[in-house]
């Protein structure tokens, strides 16, 4: 090699070496930044006409498992949907009533029972009419208390998809900014990590939000799919769209907004991330619920009725004929059995013998018997469904941060920074660099002296 090809080469490496060492030099003041992935300059042989002559530097890239990222992506998404369905279950589960602690319908049903037997034995006694009256009521309460939960729940389901929206139409709008800042750097040659850094923590947010997929162009550029539809990144408004509303039990899903996509209405029918969560409990889940709790509220009215007692109506004193949305919000007391407790003594009929217990008996017989099919058994089926729906959901809520943690943690181990590591290559560098130095010197003498013999 030539005394200037030395020089160029030695001349090449010490310009990538400190490219190298400013980029160790950022890795390690990003250690602790949440998202940098851990830099590293390319290295590439230069040669002129078959002959070495020194080391090329790329732009700065990311050291990235792509892979990997995209399974914690996935997984992530995954939580976030999960998180919002325990919770929801959960706040129904605590208004139903723990099983078992006598404040949950099958407790409060057997309480009335308790009470309409001990009455029967004493059919005048005023104290344990105005006992059966009270039992009732907290009965009545209960299955208030829990149609307001479900009905909170869904309205809540419906605000979160509109706030959600909003947040999902901002991180794609930034995606599609980023997006182009990185197609202009990579044309010119220059490092994208950090730009890619900001996009990456943008998709986790769409992704959250939506379970979108993403796919990464070779000019930089990136694609979301969600619920089989192409998302647009670079739409001037939404490009999610989803209008508000307040929904009552008996809104019908036809009457339901639903999330389209821009001016297209496309409807977007997402599954993943919190907003395809809300869109299950709201549009499946709770009215599910809403529907299980309805049943059994127009059952036990028009059980009681049809024993000759109407002892729970609804506002207006009626008792429906069949189960409508929302009864279990506003079933009560019968009016005219508070105003007048021995009805429960004579059901409809005119005043009877103080000792008659027929319309006792065909209550007992009737809307409270016992046994499979019974208004009981429905209690129970309710209460224990709830509360296995909201501990399989959080059951799963717990398993899916742990993949969750369990990726994170692999996903740092790969491509976060390690100062020990860091460290080590900025010894290497320095070592390199002076031996660079060397060679510099060393050619340059060898120069003097060349210079000094044709003198």
């Amino acid at each position: 090699m030539s005394l200037v090809g030395a020089f160029g080469a030695a001349t090449s490496g010490l310009d990538s070496i400190a490219r190298q060492l400013a980029v160790v030099s950022q890795n390690v003041a990003n250690a602790g930044t949440a998202g940098y992935v851990r830099e590293a300059v390319p290295l590439s042989a230069a040669t002129a006409g078959g002959i070495g002559n020194g080391v090329r530097s790329g732009p700065a890239t990311r050291s990235l498992d792509e892979a990997l990222q995209a399974e914690l992506t996935a997984a992530s998404a995954g939580t976030s949907g999960q998180q919002v369905r325990a919770d929801a279950l959960a706040g129904i589960d605590a208004a139903s009533g723990k099983p078992g602690s006598g404040y949950d319908l099958p407790g409060l049903l057997g309480a009335l029972r308790d009470g309409v037997s001990a009455l029967a034995n004493d059919p005048a006694n005023q104290a344990q009419q105005r006992q059966v009256v009270s039992g009732a009521d907290a009965l009545a309460r209960g299955m208030n208390g829990m149609g307001t939960a479900i009905s909170s729940a869904r309205q809540a389901a419906q605000d979160g998809i509109v706030a959600d929206v909003a947040t999902a139409n901002t991180a794609l709008r930034s995606l599609g900014a980023l997006s182009d800042q990185i197609i202009a750097a990579q044309s010119r040659g220059d490092s994208v990590a950090g730009l890619e850094d900001a996009r990456d923590a943008q998709v986790q947010v769409v992704a959250d939000l939506t379970g979108a997929r993403f796919l990464r162009q070779s000019n930089g550029d990136l694609l979301a799919v969600a619920g089989g539809v192409l998302l647009p990144l670079r739409a001037s408004s939404g490009p999610l769209v989803i209008s508000a509303a307040t929904l009552a039990p008996n809104t019908p899903l036809s009457a339901v907004p639903m999330v389209s996509v821009g001016g297209s209405g496309t409807t977007l029918g997402l599954t993943g991330g919190r907003i395809g969560a809300s869109l299950a409990l709201r549009d499946q889940v709770l009215p599910a619920l809403q529907s299980g709790l309805d049943g059994f509220a127009q059952g036990l009215a028009s059980g009681f009725k049809a024993a000759g007692l109407t002892l729970f109506t609804d506002p207006g004193g009626a008792v429906p004929a069949v189960p409508s949305a929302g009864f279990a919000q506003t079933v009560q007391v019968s009016a005219a059995v508070r105003a007048a407790p021995s009805i429960l003594r004579d059901g409809a009929g005119p005043a009877g013998a103080a000792g008659s217990t027929v319309v006792l008996d065909a209550v007992l017989d009737g809307p409270l018997r016992g046994g499979a099919g019974s208004l009981a058994s429905q209690a129970s089926g309710l209460t224990a469904g709830i509360a296995q729906d909201a501990g399989q959901a959080a059951a799963t809520l717990t398993v899916s941060k742990s993949v969750q943690s369990a990726l994170q943690a692999k996903l740092t181990s790969a491509n976060g920074v390690s100062v020990d590591a860091e460290l080590a290559t900025m010894v290497r560098l320095q070592n390199a660099y002076a031996a660079n130095a060397k060679v510099m010197s060393a050619t340059d003498q060898m120069w003097q002296q060349v210079i000094g013999l044709v003198k």
